[in-house]
């Protein structure tokens, strides 16, 4: 794991707060062989993000304390 972090708060905090953490960790390959520099993401930020926004909207609330867990590798 790159690091551990706990995001708790108001959910529009924590939903920035992850993107932030995501945007920071996808690891980037650039392409300059036919032109002018491509950068292509390790994982598309937009389904990285429907990930997690998945997890919290789907997660049982009223029967569980448990957090959403994201584990990145």
């Amino acid at each position: 794991m790159k690091d551990q972090k706990e995001i708790s708060g108001p959910l529009p905090d924590i939903l920035r707060q992850v993107d932030e953490t995501l945007r920071a960790h996808i690891s980037v390959a650039a392409d300059s062989s036919s032109g002018p520099e491509v950068r292509y993401p390790e994982y598309p930020l937009r389904a990285l993000q429907e990930v997690v926004r998945n997890a919290v909207i789907h997660r049982t609330y009223e029967s569980s304390n448990t957090p959403v867990k994201v584990y990145w590798y």
